[in-house]
């Protein structure tokens, strides 16, 4: 599956014809998040996440210290939010 992860190609969410775009671009965004989550699954890393949408922003919140305790992770997010800003879409860490 393409756009799963690395970067985004906004022209692979137009092309398909299952959803509408705009709803590709959504559940595309939660998928790649949810990936990140889900690599090396152990039920004590996965924290209580919060996440709001605001029109074309994603903001994600996070248990006080976990990202310092997880920096694999912290870094995949980080990198994460850049991927979704090169294609205008906002993701904030907190």
């Amino acid at each position: 599956m393409q756009n799963q992860s690395g970067s985004i190609d906004l022209a692979l969410l137009t092309q398909q014809n299952a959803v509408p775009p705009r709803l590709a671009e959504r559940l595309c965004r939660l998928l790649r998040l949810a990936i990140i989550f889900s690599s090396r699954r152990r039920d004590d890393t996965l924290p209580a996440v919060r996440l709001q949408a605001d029109d074309d922003a994603l903001h994600l919140t996070l248990p006080a210290g976990w990202l310092a305790a997880h920096p694999l992770r912290a870094e995949l997010l980080e990198q994460e939010s850049h991927y979704q800003s090169y294609v205008h879409w906002l993701l904030t860490i907190t």
